[in-house]
């Protein structure tokens, strides 16, 4: 089951406000909200490229409605400060790249202070498009010396094995029960767990998963990463939000693929007392020495939040 919780999101989403429980109730009866963004953004998305590259974009105008009503509400202005990012980092280990080229990376944010939330796959395929494929590497010793050399690196189970379990649109879960999906993230936690890890939430690969998939997730994790694919997949839901008792945090488009192109919304977008999800493939960073992640670190330093921290305040 899927369940939305009203009075947790609108703690996230009404923050600059600082209200009570007594306004929050207050505030149900005052405008109804089911957490979706658009109940419409598959068909839209198939007629506007422009709709779907905009993610972001239509979840804050959703945002700005919701505080809109408040401030008429509770009679108190909304001032906007500073927006705050939860930088996501996937594919860890690589199929390509060594360790040497994430320990360059990962020092980035280790010089500015800036937590990351990295998804880390425990038996990480050789072919993740090859449905067949029967070869996997399991993850080492020296993946997770790695790993513990910083201390802002979070941890996430990427997925079991980062390979689809259908041709496209690419999904590691999308298909499976309950039951199917809660064995193989068992399997991968046991696997971390063998290194001393405890991964605070999931990132799902290919970023597909349903409500299946997430009523299995929620059983275990606080955090439940998504990005512009989950719109389609799981629904076009507000981010942050909670659903069951997890934060659902999606990182949706611009601020999601090559550092580039999140660097230039970034520059452009005004503050809007927003928490934003950035993520990066860091493995797509390496044909241009990090320089547009060096960017971003460098405008997103003192704005950043711990995952774990985040989550901790909103699902107790």
């Amino acid at each position: 089951m899927v369940k939305f919780q009203f009075i947790k999101t609108l703690k996230i989403l009404l923050e600059p406000f600082k209200p009570d429980n007594y306004e929050l109730n207050k505030f149900i009866t005052f405008m109804k909200f089911d957490g979706y963004a658009d109940h419409f953004y598959k068909i839209k998305k198939l007629l506007s490229r422009r709709y779907r590259e905009n993610q972001q974009l239509i979840v804050s105008r959703k945002i700005s409605l919701i505080r809109k009503r408040f401030a008429e509400f509770s009679g108190r202005q909304f001032i906007p400060e500073n927006d705050i990012y939860l930088v996501r980092v996937d594919d860890y280990p690589h199929w390509e790249y060594k360790n040497d080229l994430f320990e360059k990376f990962a020092e980035i944010f280790e010089e500015k202070g800036i937590n990351f939330l990295v998804g880390v796959v425990p038996e990480l395929s050789e072919d993740r498009h090859n449905t067949m494929n029967k070869n996997f590497r399991k993850l080492s010793d020296r993946d997770a010396i790695t790993l513990k050399k910083f201390s802002v690196l979070e941890l996430a189970l990427h997925g079991l094995t980062h390979q689809t379990i259908r041709k496209k649109p690419y999904s590691e879960f999308a298909g499976l029960s309950v039951k199917q999906t809660a064995e193989r993230i068992e399997k991968g936690v046991e696997t971390l767990k063998q290194f001393d890890f405890f991964p605070a939430g999931i990132i799902s690969p290919f970023d597909t998963f349903n409500s299946r998939n997430f009523q299995a997730f929620s059983s275990f994790f606080k955090i439940i990463c998504g990005g512009y694919p989950s719109a389609s997949s799981f629904g076009f839901w507000i981010s942050p939000c909670v659903i069951n008792n997890s934060v659902y945090i999606a990182s949706y488009s611009p601020f999601s693929g090559k550092a580039k192109n999140i660097l230039r919304h970034l520059s452009e977008k005004k503050n809007q007392s927003e928490v934003i999800s950035i993520t990066i493939h860091w493995a797509s960073e390496v044909e241009n020495n990090f320089l547009y992640v060096k960017q971003i670190a460098e405008i997103i330093k003192g704005r950043t939040l711990s995952w774990k921290r985040f989550a901790d305040l909103y699902c107790r």
